[in-house]
């Protein structure tokens, strides 16, 4: 089972995590870093590029870590999902805004 736990206000990322962000990572390459694709109730969501830059340089820092655990200070993790939702929201409204085809 993959462990992201939350300690003392840090993130434990165990192997089995930091070996799925590398395998990310090297799909991210292969893909020369096109935008990140999100399935989330069945429906699809990309990622907007620049937020899927961060993402993968915030997975590869991850995947990096020397060691069983890497730990990522909390209020990082939650300010990056703050930007990602505003991203996203934003993307959403913009989608809700486009006229139909």
């Amino acid at each position: 089972m993959t462990a992201l736990t939350l300690f003392n206000d840090s993130i434990i990322i165990d192997d089995q995590l930091r070996n799925e962000a590398m395998e990310l990572c090297e799909t991210a390459r292969a893909d020369r870093l096109d935008p990140l694709k999100v399935v989330r109730n069945g429906v699809h969501h990309t990622v907007p590029p620049a937020l899927s830059r961060l993402l993968v340089d915030v997975i590869e820092s991850a995947a990096r870590v020397v060691g069983t655990h890497h730990r990522v200070l909390a209020q990082d993790v939650v300010a990056l999902r703050e930007q990602g939702d505003l991203v996203r929201d934003g993307a959403l409204q913009a989608l809700r805004d486009a006229p139909p085809d």
